[in-house]
């Protein structure tokens, strides 16, 4: 017995000694060769023990063999390795490039990408690194499918126009952003240093947790948090210069004079009248051989500079981060300048195995010199009308005037002129999670959003001759939000075997207070800046004083369930209950209910046939939701009154005397309610050869119906505006296409190739019976857009051009005889019309009038896409971004403005182009100063076709590393934007954003610079 057991002590030990412990070491690096500090390296068999990388990577652990070590890291694809009879272990991560694996952010909580039923879209913040770009949402254009931006103008700091799957409405259409639990408007303030990643929420069945807030889409985005035990610092720093990439080709003095007088002739000639003369030179305007190209006059050499330093560190108990940047930005055009100031703190704490805190602030400041903007008056607009004859400088050094318009010289305007702008946002951010048991999570979270803005617009009194302000004026406005939100959730995590469940429930309550102050005053003492204040001024009877303010509230209950069984079949549902103060007491309370399935239909047994190694990942999806809108002013369920307004001062007499009165604004509607978008989506994810290929595509339908609408009421009345209705359906439909491919060649070089697509068809399904909406109006032309049944929102809308008369007898055989135009002027076309709204087509009538005009044009694209391929070889680096739009109209007021002016052309290859009796052009009309107007009538002349393919940006970089021991990389790179444009449009820059109603309208947009830049990217 004895011997028995010695055999099986003996073989017992045996056993013991061959799963002996083993020293195992290594370095863990990132796909650029450079240490990772702060990877987590644990036993798969027993993830409680493991340890964590030093500062050069390297780490030290004692293992059993065949155990498998698992290493993860915040940013990076985790890995697993069996451990067998090694002793040295040396690992490459890969970057954080959001594959089917990686987590990402679905609002109020984080799922993996694999497993979500919805449509979310997920960039990088990589993407922006070395990019002089003053706004985080630039990183959505082209590279995420489904989602449109556009910028609205080149001018410093100014705003982007964001559209999920089209336009829902003829209201506000902008998504909500939620930053780091924040909710906002606005992103303009944001450091794009700061973001890490951004979750772009589709369809109602992503954004339905967040109710009302989600009808145009929800943008999550997560900042920066520390992530290594050791400190880190980054410092960045990049300057650069901007040019004007497409000029006009303008007249010299000649050839602008001999337009004129050809004008003056022809007008002479046709209408007998002695009114029409050549024109006669005035000093200082009358020296031919001089030429003022105001375009050349007024831009300039651009400047851009970026600078952000970051500070931060990360273990098991807590991570932090400070952040400090700067972006300064002198336009292309004179004396136009942004400047921003941002600091941020992001701290979390994890207390003992049930706690975890944490809080984030963040500080922006904004400075903006601006210009005047677009349409007939705007500094760019002013520069292609003001004739070429004219000076920027008389001889004695003052400013000239021309003596043959009532323009202003626009040099003289942008160094004279004061609009200056100062905004001030703060955020903060406090939250507190408990978790009592295993998997049930108590979270509160309270968030402060503060914004201050303050305004001053100064004009100065002049003389310069022709041109002269008697008076000087100043005005101020200033405004104050105030928005504080809470959130109370509970959360439950439950798995078992093959089932997966995860519940989520939650109160929030939210406040927004705004309040807006402005007023003005005339008779300045001096013009100097310390004196340009209202109290400055004696002159009391020129002060306008204007003050008005808001009160929002909403609250909310909300509930989620995600369901998972045997990684196969998944189900997302959830409720979100609104109320807002923006609605009646009757009409408050909104529903929003959404639920998606999904399939992972390659983890089927009947798949198998299918090779793993070819097709690794199928999955198809379907989701259907409803969201709601409550986007509109505030108060309009109840009648609103005011004591004056911009143009009048209400007054009533009593008793011969005069007495203040006051007048009725808006009509009450306490029917007014909810806006709701309702969306369908079906979608299919797929993946190849190991996930080197991916492959994503969607197909969504997206009905707003109860559209909030201003209905017009007669003049008679008496409200001094039209109250808002549920009155109109708006569909949007299409599809959205991912394709990526990531690859190497060799062991060297490493590629990864992404492309997207979309397309989106948007259609007025319903007005409620009401009259068509107008919109996009263009200074001395009128309105160019109309929303009707049947077609897109805010649809170009006009006469149709069918050529130009080449005799006067085809005139006075036309629908246009009665006006009075002859040979050189366009023909329009007599159309089919309904006069009687019965529904029915009448032939045309044989008159050219308002009933002629129809939809001429569509400002939205048939597709919008995205291009992107990033390179790396050894320690070089390159990315290639091209954004384009195709298949869009832009309606050019350019065109008017150049036309119109004292009846002339304005662009040399126009003039080259007009009418003439011996040309018998059919396209462009001639020069007659007494039937121009009659031929600038809004038509599909000013249509153009508006597509583009842009190379957005191009970076090439050279990594150093271990430059030494304190210092552990420095990037070299240099940075370009908008450095090739293709297009066929005539004006300065097809890249045209703008409201709902007049998208696709340029009215002398501020063009996008061409910019070149050098960077420097240090890790310490």
């Amino acid at each position: 017995m004895k011997k028995y057991l010695l055999s099986l002590f003996f073989l017992c030990s045996l056993i013991v000694y061959g799963q002996a412990q083993i020293a195992v070491t290594g370095t863990v690096t990132d796909d650029q060769n450079l240490p990772l500090p702060g990877v987590n390296v644990v036993m798969k068999s027993n993830p409680s023990q493991g340890t964590i990388t030093d500062v050069d990577g390297k780490y030290s652990l004692e293992v059993t063999e065949g155990e498998t070590l698992v290493f993860t890291f915040i940013g990076m694809k985790s890995q697993e390795v069996p451990v067998l009879n090694q002793t040295i272990i040396n690992i490459t991560m890969e970057s954080a490039f959001i594959g089917l694996d990686e987590v990402v952010a679905v609002g109020y909580g984080v799922q993996k990408k694999s497993d979500i039923t919805g449509a979310v879209a997920s960039v990088n913040a990589e993407v922006l690194d070395g990019q002089p770009v003053a706004s985080a949402a630039t990183m959505l254009q082209g590279r995420a499918s489904g989602v449109m931006v556009t910028e609205t103008s080149g001018a410093p700091g100014s705003g982007l126009s964001v559209r999920i799957r089209g336009t829902g409405t003829v209201n506000n259409s902008s998504p909500l952003y939620v930053v780091d639990g924040i909710l906002l408007d606005d992103i303009g303030f944001l450091n794009p240093s700061d973001v890490a990643n951004m979750e772009v929420l589709k369809d109602a069945s992503a954004t339905a947790i967040y109710g009302s807030r989600g009808a145009n889409g929800v943008i999550l985005i997560t900042t920066k948090t520390g992530s290594t035990a050791d400190s880190k610092v980054q410092l960045e720093v990049s300057g650069g210069v901007q040019e004007v990439w497409n000029k006009p080709n303008l007249m010299n003095s000649e050839d602008w004079l001999d337009t004129y007088n050809i004008s003056q002739m022809n007008a002479a000639k046709f209408t007998g009248s002695s009114a029409y003369k050549p024109l006669n030179l005035q000093a200082p305007s009358d020296n031919l051989m001089r030429t003022t190209n105001w375009f050349d006059e007024v831009v300039r050499t651009g400047k851009v500079y970026k600078a952000n330093a970051t500070i931060s560190r990360g273990d098991e108990k807590s991570n932090s981060l400070i952040s400090a940047g700067y972006f300064q930005n002198e336009g292309i055009v004179l004396n136009s300048m942004y400047e921003r100031f941002n600091a941020r703190i992001n701290n979390n704490y994890f207390i003992g195995d049930k706690w975890e805190a944490g809080f984030n602030i963040a500080v922006s400041h904004e400075e903006t010199d601006a210009i005047t903007g677009n349409a007939i008056n705007g500094i760019l607009t002013l520069a292609q009308r003001m004739d070429p004859l004219t000076p920027v400088y008389q001889d004695n050094g003052e400013y000239a005037s021309t003596p043959y318009s009532d323009l202003g010289n626009p040099v003289a305007q942008l160094n004279r002129d004061v609009y200056k702008d100062k905004e001030l946002s703060v955020l903060a951010r406090a939250y507190v999670q408990f978790e009592p048991i295993n998997n049930l999570f108590f979270k509160t979270a309270v968030s402060l959003n503060m914004y201050r803005d303050k305004s001053k617009t100064y004009y100065p009194a002049y003389d310069y001759g022709n041109e002269l302000r008697a008076v000087n004026n100043i005005s101020k406005t200033y405004s104050d939000t105030d928005g504080i939100l809470t959130e109370n959730t509970i959360n439950y995590i439950f798995s078992r075997e093959k089932h997966n469940l995860s519940l989520l429930g939650g109160f929030t309550a939210e406040q927004t207070k705004y309040e807006y102050l402005g007023a003005s005053r005339n008779n300045v003492p001096n013009d100097i800046e310390e004196l340009q204040y209202i109290s400055a001024s004696a002159d009391i009877e020129s002060t306008n004083a204007w003050n008005s303010g808001t009160d929002v509230r909403m609250y909310s209950y909300l509930a989620r369930v995600n369901y998972d069984y045997a990684d196969k079949y998944f189900l997302t549902a959830s409720f979100r209950r609104d109320g807002s103060s923006v609605f009646g007491p009757d009409k408050r309370l909104g529903s929003f209910p959404s639920m998606s399935l999904g399939w992972k239909l390659r983890n089927e047994s009947f798949m198998d046939w299918l090779s793993y190694d070819v097709v690794n990942r199928i999955k198809v999806r379907a989701g259907w939701g409803r969201v709601g809108n409550a986007k509109i002013p505030p108060y309009s369920f109840t009648s609103t009154v005011q004591t004056k307004d911009s143009r009048v001062e209400y007054s009533y007499v009593f008793g011969g005397q005069e007495q203040p009165g006051a007048a009725p604004v808006r009509m009450a509607n306490t029917e007014v309610q909810w806006e709701t978008v309702e969306s369908t989506n079906f979608g299919i994810d797929m993946a190849f050869l190991g996930d080197k290929i991916s492959l994503s595509a969607d197909y969504f339908i997206k009905e707003t119906k109860d559209m909030l609408v201003q209905v017009p009421i007669a003049q008679y009345a008496g409200y001094d505006g039209s109250p808002y209705v549920n009155a109109g359906n708006v569909e949007n439909k299409g599809f959205e296409i991912d394709l990526g491919y990531r690859g190497k060649i060799g062991s060297d070089l490493k590629f990864a190739l992404n492309v997207n697509a979309s397309h989106v068809k948007n259609e007025v399904t319903d007005l409620g019976g009401g009259q068509p909406i107008y919109g996009g109006s263009v200074s001395l032309v009128g309105s160019v857009t109309r929303t009707m049944e049947g077609l897109p929102i805010g649809s170009f809308y006009g006469y149709e051009v069918e050529g130009v008369f080449q005799t006067d007898e085809e005139v006075a055989n036309s629908p246009q005889s009665a006006d009075p135009i002859g040979a050189g002027d366009f023909r329009f076309k007599d159309q089919w019309t309904d006069k009687d709204n019965d529904g029915v087509l009448e032939e045309p009538d044989g008159v050219i009038d308002a009933n002629d005009r129809t939809m001429i044009g569509n400002p939205i694209p048939d597709l919008f896409y995205g291009i992107n391929l990033d390179l790396e070889y050894k320690n070089w680096d390159m990315s290639v971004f091209f954004q384009g739009i195709q298949g869009n109209d832009i309606f050019n007021g350019f065109k008017y403005y150049n036309y119109a002016d004292y009846k002339r052309f304005a662009l040399t290859e126009d003039y080259k182009k007009h009418w003439t009796p011996q040309n018998g052009s059919n396209s462009m009309f001639g020069l007659n100063a007494a039937t121009t107007e009659y031929n600038l009538k809004q038509s599909d002349f000013y249509i153009e076709d508006g597509s583009y393919l842009r190379l957005k940006n191009l970076q090439i970089g050279y990594t150093f590393r271990d430059v030494a021991p304190w210092l552990s990389s420095v990037r070299l790179y240099f940075s370009g934007q908008n450095l090739l444009t293709f297009t066929s449009y005539s004006g300065l820059d097809p890249e045209i954003g703008g409201g709902t109603l007049s998208q696709g309208v340029d009215y002398g947009t501020y063009p996008q610079a061409r910019t070149y830049s050098f960077g420097a990217s240090v890790n310490f």
